[in-house]
């Protein structure tokens, strides 16, 4: 009996596809493996049975009519520095690249007599190395305080006066930045960049490579439950497949091994409209991103000629323990607010989530059983916030040397 393939010596991996022509396989690819937990990529022939009458009471055939290539795969998520999944994550907010504070990446230096001042105030100092890109409603992390409760996240909106920024949250302690302080962060916002992809599954133990050719991501799906690591899944809408028995990457990068982000340990902190949320206040979390990617079909092809990006659609639900009437408050009055959570590994690699204007579009908070605790499922729909002009902000955070 011949050997069949077995999900220890499966692989998947990616690389960028060329934008101007995404059906392509890129020569010579440098592949990255992702670490995924289960897949569903599939190519559907659709078919039609004929309706054509006939004396021997059988079926005459079955015509193939199109297909469709899409599907994606689960993941336990975690921090991936510059590979693919970061990739296929800007793709999905439709950003061809992260923007940095500065014009150099990396932690920017704010020394120099620079001064924290007034709580809610912060003032970088006049040098080259001052970040000059950052953007009204941008999280930036601040390290190296002499005050170490100065250290963490902080929104940053200019003021006035030059390299000056409101803070939220306030900062704690006034005090002079040492040497040591600096400043660091990058940011995505949504937008309508196109970027496809070239999905490689692999099955080394019966020399099976499936070839999926100008993936678009067209969904992101995170989890977010108590007592457990974060998960997620990509979805993605194709152009094109095949079936070969060799690889094709001229090489290939081993997936990330970064930590998981666990739910107890790596989100470090939950803002609804700014304000970091008390401790076991929320007790599950999920969002849905869904860039609303449909195949473009049309006589005389077989399967899609390109892709469609139509309206981009973030759902979610924040489960908590029901303390007061806040959200349904919300919910009737028709009240929008900001959610943000920052996830941060224990190498300090992380992201924050911001979607800075949700409406709900449901709010329960039943009574379960005599010895449950009541919690309150508030369901929101995020929008475009006018000042921003985005529905969600993504902001990144490397490991500090």
């Amino acid at each position: 009996m011949s050997d069949s393939a077995n999900g220890s010596s499966s692989y998947m991996a990616i690389v960028k596809a060329s934008r101007d022509n995404p059906r392509a396989i890129p020569t010579t690819p440098t592949m990255q493996k992702v670490n995924f937990s289960e897949d569903s990529l599939q190519t559907n022939i659709k078919t039609k049975t004929s309706n054509h009458i006939n004396d021997s009471g059988m079926v005459i055939d079955v015509n193939r009519t199109g297909v469709s290539i899409e599907g994606g795969y689960s993941f336990e998520y975690q921090f991936n520095n510059s590979g693919e999944s970061d990739q296929v994550l800007l793709a999905l907010m439709g950003q061809e690249d992260w923007s940095d504070i500065h014009s150099v990446a990396g932690p920017v230096d704010v020394s120099g007599g620079a001064v924290v001042a007034s709580g809610s105030l912060l003032q970088l100092a006049t040098a080259a190395t001052i970040p000059d890109n950052i953007v009204d409603g941008q999280t930036v992390r601040l390290a190296g305080c002499a005050n170490a409760a100065n250290n963490g996240f902080y929104v940053l909106t200019a003021t006035a006066n030059a390299n000056e920024y409101t803070t939220v949250p306030a900062l704690s302690i006034d005090e002079t930045l040492p040497a040591t302080a600096t400043v660091d962060g990058q940011m995505a916002r949504n937008g309508r960049y196109y970027q496809p992809f070239f999905i490689e599954r692999g099955h080394t133990d019966i020399s099976e490579y499936l070839q999926f050719m100008g993936m678009a991501a067209n969904m992101l799906k995170l989890e977010m439950k108590d007592q457990s690591d974060v998960t997620g899944s990509y979805e993605f809408i194709g152009l094109d497949s095949g079936i070969v028995s060799a690889p094709v990457g001229s090489s290939y990068t081993d997936q990330p091994l970064t930590p998981v982000f666990s739910t107890s340990i790596d989100i470090r902190e939950i803002l609804i409209d700014g304000v970091i949320q008390e401790t076991c206040l929320v007790k599950d979390m999920d969002m849905e991103i869904s860039r609303g990617i449909t195949p473009k079909t049309g006589l005389g092809v077989f399967g899609a000629c390109s892709t469609n990006m139509k309206t981009l659609q973030i759902t979610g639900k924040l489960t908590m323990f029901f303390e007061d009437s806040t959200m349904l408050d919300n919910l009737k009055n028709g009240t929008a607010f900001s959610v943000a959570w920052t996830f941060l590994d224990t190498l300090g690699n992380g992201y924050r989530f911001t979607l800075p204007r949700v409406k709900l579009s449901e709010d329960k908070n039943n009574v379960s059983g005599s010895e449950d605790d009541v919690m309150d499922e508030a369901s929101y729909v995020a929008t475009r916030h006018p000042a921003t002009n985005c529905a969600i902000q993504i902001d990144r955070f490397t490991a500090l040397s």
